[in-house]
């Protein structure tokens, strides 16, 4: 398995205003998972209240060696050992759990 990830800025249609600043963009890692020539996607959404951004983002996920793996079907696994890498980086790790269960459904068939 490999896991690949790109940093993107999603460009909102309409401004996104809460009490303490609007904005216009919100970050994203977009990420995939591929096994046997079948490709996962799964994405991060980092709205800035919530501490994590493409900086973070990468670091966590330049650390997750999911070739360890050689089955994508140790989905439980596989996300004990991601959680298990550093606290926090929530949406980074959805991120990578999104990609498996995308990949899988994929693999099976299924939505």
């Amino acid at each position: 398995m490999t896991l690949r990830f790109k940093p993107y800025d999603l460009k909102l249609k309409h401004t996104f205003t809460i009490a303490e600043y609007s904005r216009i963009t919100n970050s994203v890692m977009l990420t995939e998972i591929e096994y046997a020539g079948i490709i996962g996607y799964g994405e991060a959404s980092m709205p800035p209240y919530l501490g994590e951004n493409h900086k973070t983002a990468i670091k966590f996920l330049s650390s997750v060696n999911v070739n360890q793996f050689n089955n994508p079907f140790q989905l439980e696994d596989i996300m004990e050992y991601i959680d298990a890498l550093a606290p926090g980086n929530c949406a980074a790790k959805a991120s990578v759990d999104i990609a498996l269960h995308d990949l899988l459904g994929k693999i099976m068939g299924q939505p």
